[in-house]
């Protein structure tokens, strides 16, 4: 009977580990998504900003 009690506890225990990884796991791609937004967001205002002026350097010549 001890042994059928400390499986039980084992296998619970093991299922509150994987339930904690789950949630660390889910908490650090929400994490990642924020920031991948948020580069995003600011790649997207970067592009609708007016374009550099004439003398700005948008173009590089190449030629010698």
């Amino acid at each position: 009977m001890s042994d059928l009690a400390t499986s039980a506890v084992i296998a619970s225990q093991s299922q509150t580990q994987l339930s904690m990884a789950n949630a660390m796991l889910k908490s650090a791609h929400q994490q990642d998504q924020a920031v991948v937004d948020m580069l995003s967001q600011a790649v997207e205002q970067g592009q609708a900003q007016a374009p550099a002026p004439a003398s700005m350097g948008a173009a590089v010549d190449m030629t010698v």
